[in-house]
């Protein structure tokens, strides 16, 4: 799923057609273009959450270790060929409205700075 799909332009057939499914099979599993968009961008959050933490957690043992490997491991992810910057703010970005579904899941999607003001507090009671 690329984060164009959120575009206002981007209609389901567009979808469909790109992967070879029919219109019908989308909407027994999303009820909107919107409800795939979000689906999407909670299992990439589930997924980039389960890299980020095993990533950063392999850069030492120590807390301050850890929160200075955060920095090493959003450096290498940064550096990949693939990298488009963070999908949630991509397809924030692309929605005015502030309370559409796909706006909502994007704001809630704090567990990077909850887990980067963990690495903070236990690094400074070492």
């Amino acid at each position: 799923m690329t984060v164009s799909f959120t575009r206002p332009r981007m209609r389901v057939d567009a979808i469909v057609k790109r992967f070879g499914a029919a219109r019908k099979s989308f909407y027994s599993h999303f009820e909107s273009k919107e409800a795939l968009v979000v689906a999407a961008l909670e299992r990439r959050d589930e997924r980039w959450m389960r890299w980020f933490v095993d990533a950063t957690l392999a850069r030492g043992k120590s807390p301050r270790a850890q929160l200075l490997g955060m920095f090493d491991v959003l450096h290498d992810w940064f550096a990949q060929p693939d990298f488009h910057g963070c999908a949630f703010l991509n397809a924030s970005g692309e929605i005015a409205d502030a309370e559409d579904p796909v706006r909502v899941v994007a704001r809630d999607a704090r567990a990077t700075a909850e887990l980067l003001l963990d690495a903070v507090s236990r690094a400074s009671t070492q």
